[in-house]
C-alpha cells in the first residue's frame, strides 16, 4: 500500500515529467529551503552554496526521468547534492593545484 506522501511524489514526478510549470515551481519551493541548508553545512560561503543548489536542482531535474522511486523525492535530492558538493570541492582542489604550479595561468583567468 502506498502512503499519501508516495502518491503525492508520483504525482509530482509525473506532473514535472509533463513539463507543468506549477508541479515544476511547486518542486522547487518544497525542496528549496532543506536541501539548500544542508549544501550551507557543508559549504559556508552562501555564493558558492546557491551556485551548488542550481547545480543541484539542474541535475535533478535531467534526471528525474531515471528517478525510480526507490527512496523518497527528498532523499534523492539530498544524494544529488552531495554529489554537486563533491564536484565543487574537487574543481576547487584542483585549480589550487593547477595554480599553484601555473601561476601564471591565475593571471590568464582573472584577466578573462
Amino acid at each position: 500500500m502506498l502512503y499519501n506522501k508516495d502518491v503525492n511524489e508520483k504525482r509530482l514526478v509525473k506532473e514535472i515529467l509533463e513539463n507543468d510549470q506549477k508541479a515544476i515551481n511547486k518542486f522547487y519551493r518544497t525542496y528549496r529551503a532543506e536541501i539548500f541548508n544542508y549544501i550551507k553545512r557543508k559549504i559556508s560561503n552562501s555564493g558558492d552554496a546557491e551556485e551548488v543548489l542550481q547545480d543541484t536542482f539542474i541535475s535533478a531535474f535531467d534526471s528525474l526521468p531515471l528517478f525510480r522511486f526507490n527512496s523518497s523525492l527528498s532523499t534523492w535530492l539530498y544524494s544529488i547534492a552531495l554529489h554537486e558538493i563533491s564536484g565543487f570541492y574537487r574543481k576547487k582542489k584542483i585549480k589550487t593545484v593547477v595554480f599553484s604550479r601555473f601561476s601564471f595561468l591565475r593571471k590568464l583567468v582573472d584577466q578573462a
